[in-house]
């Protein structure tokens, strides 16, 4: 695991805090993780290890495989 640290424009960071105190099962990791590996994705990146992280960012990494 890495630590990221970013600075993004405070309309960005309001609608992120909205969305996660209205998902309480998301957090902020999880929002940023699906977002970076959904880019990459949109980018041409077609490892299995970045889809797999995407989906576990989006539906849990409990969820059944």
């Amino acid at each position: 695991m890495v630590t990221l640290s970013v600075e993004i424009p405070e309309e960005l960071y309001q609608k992120l805090t909205g969305y996660v105190l209205r998902h309480p099962r998301r957090n902020v990791n999880d929002v940023g993780t699906a977002a970076i590996a959904l880019f990459l994705m949109q980018e041409g990146c077609s490892d299995r290890g970045v889809n797999q992280i995407y989906l576990d960012a989006i539906f849990g990494s409990d969820r059944a495989a």
